[in-house]
């Protein structure tokens, strides 16, 4: 069993740490692409939202959001796993 480095200070696999840059106002960003800012964000406020939404529009706003949130996070991940890995997944 292979064993993930982690960062002493924040317990991040460090493959992932790595490819960002923290700064100290508290944005993180891709290091190959500081447009992209990573935030966390507590989707218990917007749970209420997104039912009222979907009661509101039907049920296809759900598919919407699942699609985007897809494309947003396999665009993201596409750029932070490095190509050596990725093909260790595929294999």
């Amino acid at each position: 069993m292979q064993v993930t480095e982690v960062c002493s200070g924040c317990g991040v696999p460090t493959y992932i740490s790595s490819q960002h840059l923290w700064h100290p106002s508290g944005f993180i960003v891709q290091r190959l692409d500081t447009r992209h800012i990573l935030i966390f964000i507590e989707v218990d406020n917007l749970n209420t939202l997104a039912q009222t939404l979907q009661e509101t529009l039907g049920p296809a706003v759900e598919r919407i959001v699942v699609n985007t949130r897809r494309r947003a996070a396999r665009a993201y991940m596409e750029r932070v796993i490095p190509d050596v890995l990725k093909e260790q997944v595929r294999t």
